[in-house]
């Protein structure tokens, strides 16, 4: 190499140093990476310094959400086909009910595929026993098992009529029994094996939604678990002994529109004004609601008047019904098929006959409707349903829908995700709409939520935390009333904030009152002073103390249920909220 090119070269390799220095320092700007130490708390792995506020002496809260609402157009509605089973006594004619009906979907299965039917059968403990049992001989459950194959037919547990009406822990609850021993009590209904004829457990466990478990491999749903006789309200005891056997039960079913209820002009009333206040926007609707931490269908639309709940009444009540629906709302209707009534005449209840005839369970022949009444029942059954899968696979705003698919319908990755922002939408929401008790639901612009939620999720949130799932029905509210209601109090922030450090729960459950400094608060109080506390540090500012204002304890809610026979259910109405239609 000459010395010229030498020169060249070493030129050439200096000017691409230069340029390389230069590049280097605008990435590394541009990256805000240093070179030199950093002072940086995170950057050396030490702890962050909390951000001290600035003080102020008073302070407005902003306006918060308010519910707009506009109808929907061609909303779609959707069809929840049932079965409680109900007759562990008569078997041939019982059982006869899923070979036939059963039978009935695998054609219209055929004929329409695209109707995508599905049919939920929902076994008390004792007839998951006896189908069970009597299997080898018959074959049923296979049959059944089969269908499932088929996605045609899923499993649940019906609670309510297990053995016996008379002979069950419930009835030993006194008028304001505690929760240990209401879930003591629920737990034991729902496992233990009973006597069929003379209630009462034979064997701790294997019963009840055991004994479905057992025989059908899943339970899809639970229904018909109630505290009382005639009282079909889980409370959070009943939810968390359900949710000990299945972790993710998110439905059941709501206030029904038989029975004793169907005369009772003080319950139609008061359901009529709990669905008032849980029907808030046109993406709701009165056929669900959530309640005790699951969504709940209820037997009828009752503001909207819809009920297509005997399907053995042939199709042209359902069609008669379904066609009053406007479009501007959807619903989850409940379409019962293939009961009792089938067969025994109307009023005549298997398990209320057998129960009080365990000498001779079986319905006598006076109680068993004539052969060709019966037959009328099954075709008119087969009308309701090939008429409603003609409809479903002609009119895209109609759909059968199974169980997941009604919890998919009110959730979503967004609402089980609550962000920053919408956490104080929602703190903002209980404070503008608190008056003298706290609000019946809470609101974020979008979606809603119980007070239980609303309480967790604060809770999280001033630790500056916002988890992704765990919290959103899975906290549960304050187990009973022990204050009617506080005076204005004022309390330190440096003392309610020791509190919110600690765990404010037992067994998942929000406690009645919490220390604070030397005074004692209602949940209700810590709820209100959490959402204060919240809002001034999403505005940036602290104050030392927060005065929190005369309240009523319990919301507006609390006093409907106990017209619905729900006596001091707080859990229970601070469970209560809308379910709003995702899609």
């Amino acid at each position: 190499m000459s010395q010229k090119q030498e020169q060249i070269y070493l030129g050439i390799i200096g000017l691409l140093i230069l340029i390389i220095s230069i590049l280097g320092g605008w990435y590394l700007t541009r990256s805000n990476i240093s070179l030199l130490p950093s002072s940086d708390p995170v950057a050396q792995n030490l702890p962050r310094e909390e951000t001290t506020l600035p003080s102020v002496e008073s302070f407005s809260v902003p306006e918060g959400p308010s519910i707009r609402d506009t109808p929907l157009v061609n909303a779609p509605n959707y069809i929840y086909l049932f079965t409680h089973t109900e007759d562990p006594f008569n078997h041939e004619l019982s059982e006869d009910r899923w070979w036939r009906v059963g039978s009935m979907l695998e054609s219209i299965a055929s004929t329409f595929p695209s109707s995508n039917i599905s049919w939920t059968i929902e076994f008390m403990g004792s007839d998951a026993k006896t189908i069970s049992d009597r299997n080898p001989e018959t074959g049923t459950v296979d049959y059944l098992l089969s269908l499932k194959e088929q996605g045609l037919v899923e499993f649940g547990y019906h609670a309510h009529h297990d053995p016996t009406y008379m002979n069950r822990p419930q009835n030993s609850l006194s008028t304001s029994p505690s929760y240990e021993e209401t879930y003591e009590a629920l737990w034991s209904w729902i496992t233990c094996e009973k006597d069929p004829l003379y209630g009462g457990c034979v064997a701790e466990r294997g019963g009840g939604l055991e004994a479905v478990l057992s025989a059908f491999g899943e339970v899809e749903i639970v229904t018909g678990l109630g505290i009382g006789t005639g009282v079909q309200y889980e409370r959070s005891a009943g939810s968390q002994a359900v949710r000990e056997l299945l972790p993710n039960r998110w439905l059941g079913f709501g206030i029904p529109d038989h029975g004793a209820v169907a005369s009772n002009k003080e319950i139609t009333t008061a359901k009529l004004s709990l669905m008032e206040l849980l029907t808030p926007t046109h993406e709701t609707s009165s056929s669900t609601f959530w309640m005790d931490n699951a969504i709940r269908i209820n037997d009828d639309a009752p503001l909207e008047n819809l009920n297509i709940n005997k399907l053995t009444e042939g199709a042209r009540l359902v069609e008669a019904s379904l066609s009053s629906l406007d479009g501007t709302r959807p619903h989850v209707l409940n379409a019962g098929i293939a009961d009792k009534f089938l067969y025994s005449v109307d009023k005549t209840s298997p398990t209320v006959w057998g129960y009080a005839h365990p000498e001779s369970p079986e319905l006598p022949s006076i109680s068993i409707k004539p052969t060709k009444d019966i037959e009328k029942g099954y075709k008119l059954t087969q009308e309701a349903l090939e008429y409603l899968a003609q409809l479903v696979s002609n009119d895209s705003t109609k759909s059968f829908v199974d169980s997941q698919d009604v919890v998919d319908l009110f959730t979503s990755e967004d609402y089980w995700n609550v962000t920053e922002e919408e956490l104080k939408q929602m703190a903002l929401w209980i404070l503008n709409e608190w008056g003298n008790t706290p609000p019946n639901l809470v609101y974020d612009g979008e979606d809603f939520y119980s007070l239980s939620d609303a309480f967790a999720l604060l809770h999280e949130g001033l630790q500056g935390s916002y988890p992704a799932e765990g919290i959103v029905s899975m906290v549960y509210g304050p187990w009973s009333l022990k204050k009617n209601s506080s005076s204005e109090i004022e309390i330190s922030t440096e003392d309610f904030s020791t509190l919110l450090r600690g765990n404010l729960y037992t067994d998942n459950q929000i406690q009645e009152t919490y220390k604070v400094g030397n005074q004692t608060l209602t949940s209700t109080q810590v709820l209100y002073a959490m959402s204060y506390l919240f809002v001034l540090g999403q505005e940036g500012v602290s104050m030392d103390r927060i005065t929190i204002p005369q309240t009523q304890s319990a919301p507006l809610t609390y006093g409907i249920l106990e017209d619905l026979g729900c006596t001091d259910c707080l859990d229970t109405a601070w469970s209560l909220k809308p379910a709003r239609f995702q899609d």
